[in-house]
């Protein structure tokens, strides 16, 4: 709060007065505060002390426990240090919160059933962030599709919906890291209980991000703002990305949400409202109820947790896998998730990732493919880095030389002694040989290691 607010605030709050000696003694006159003063007032310990503790501003209600119960805070509640705004919201079935809770991800399509379930946990993770009911962290919840436009985003505005607010996004400019931790700061700052890493590209190596992930204390900084002690444990994160490399570090932190653009001429449900977002903002206390049911029939079955392992934040993986498969009868949450998290993590095999993608644009599946083949096929796509090339012009013999000799060695730290690699959804197979002129020569073969999920 800057002096100029505290002064202004002060009149609404309180009747300043000073304190003088007049002509019948000690008396108080009507009086303003000061700049002056303001900045006194805010200096002090005493001052700083005597506010009651605010832990976490939220636009709705919120869930926390007190005794061993749960109570629903909508106000200000001075035992939490919640402050929270917003209706109450309705009390609904568990039954009639699964059919809500579906509801929000219709017509979105995920790369396997263990991704939905961790779109679903996604949902449901801010309700037990904000009122402190989790066992430990919660991951970011990374949204990351094979296209644009696959609704990462949008998936991501659907979930802070719910809890009657709008993520606060944080872009990555050219200044790259360090600019994006600068907005993330500034987010913090601000005070936001969801923060969206937006879009994020190329190589993320984050210390300041990965630490806020995992201590209990983050400090804060931005330009003209002193530095701000920020409780971590109460702040959601999102990420969303098409093309990021992550640190080992990072990709431990993420809960990952593999997303798949619907083909071209799908028919999305529309409401009374509008598309699916403006339902969920129209409805909200309904999709804030379903939440709410979940979370009452988990605490009151006496908060379980499953016996999950393969995730490093395992008190949230263990409840929301538990909640996900015993409360809304999805699949196990971390099945293929390890996998996901080391081709995150691995430069070389994220970018098989996108070559696989573009054969598949390319309607080259199924097709024996030698390195010239797949470098005209990255080279017409335009999206995808192509190795060694640089600023040059793929045209140039010499250029054209080292590029496909960059490409053989990134394919070699794809397959290493291996013939065959499973990335995703696509399974590329090696096959090595000798030509007519004893020359030694390699083909690669990219077809389909199994179907997306379509939900029932």
């Amino acid at each position: 709060m800057k002096p100029e607010q505290l002064a202004s605030d002060m009149e609404h709050v309180a009747r300043v007065v000073q304190f003088k000696i007049g002509k019948n003694g000690p008396e108080y006159a009507p009086a303003i505060c000061k700049k002056a003063t303001a900045e006194l007032i805010l200096a002090a310990d005493a001052f700083k002390k005597r506010l009651p503790p605010l832990r976490i501003l939220s636009r709705c209600p919120v869930l926390t426990e007190r005794d061993g119960q749960l109570i629903e805070v909508a106000g200000y509640d001075p035992d939490s240090g919640v402050l929270a705004y917003g209706s109450s919201p309705l009390q609904i079935t568990l039954e009639g919160a699964q059919q809500a809770l579906n509801e929000v991800l219709d017509g979105f399509l995920f790369a396997s059933p263990a991704d939905r379930s961790r779109a679903l946990a996604g949902v449901i993770t801010p309700a037990l962030v904000m009122g402190g009911l989790l066992p430990g962290r919660a991951p970011i919840d990374l949204g990351e599709a094979d296209k644009s436009q696959a609704g990462k985003g949008y998936r991501n505005k659907v979930t802070a919906a719910i809890y009657r607010d709008v993520p606060r996004a944080v872009n990555q400019r050219k200044g790259g890291v360090g600019s994006l931790e600068e907005a993330f700061d500034r987010a913090l700052i601000e005070g936001r209980p969801i923060i969206s890493l937006d879009n994020i590209r190329g190589n993320v190596n984050s210390q300041a991000i990965e630490s806020f992930m995992t201590e209990d204390s983050y400090s804060a900084r931005s330009a003209y703002c002193p530095v701000t002690t920020i409780d971590p444990r109460r702040i959601c994160v999102m990420l969303t990305s098409n093309k990021a490399d992550l640190t080992a570090d990072l990709a431990n932190r993420c809960s990952c949400v593999r997303m798949l653009k619907q083909p071209d001429g799908y028919q999305f449900s529309l409401y009374l409202e509008g598309d699916l977002l403006a339902h969920v903002r129209a409805n909200q206390p309904r999709f804030l109820g379903a939440v709410f049911a979940v979370v009452r029939a988990w605490h009151a079955a006496g908060k379980p947790r499953s016996a999950e392992t393969r995730h490093d934040f395992r008190g949230w993986a263990q409840t929301l896998d538990w909640i996900v498969q015993e409360l809304l009868d999805a699949p196990p949450l971390m099945d293929e998730h390890r996998e996901t998290q080391h081709r995150m993590a691995n430069p070389a095999l994220n970018w098989l990732r996108d070559v696989a993608l573009v054969v598949q644009r390319t309607g080259r599946a199924g097709q024996s493919l030698i390195a010239a083949e797949l470098l005209a096929a990255l080279a017409a796509d335009g999206g995808v880095e192509i190795p060694g090339l640089g600023d040059g012009d793929v045209e140039n013999a010499s250029t054209r030389r080292a590029a496909l000799q960059q490409i053989g060695r990134r394919m070699q730290q794809c397959f290493a002694d291996r013939d065959a690699v499973t990335v995703d959804r696509h399974r590329v197979e090696r096959v090595r040989y000798t030509d007519d002129q004893s020359r030694s020569r390699v083909r690669y073969t990219f077809g389909p290691a199994a179907a997306p999920y379509v939900p029932p």
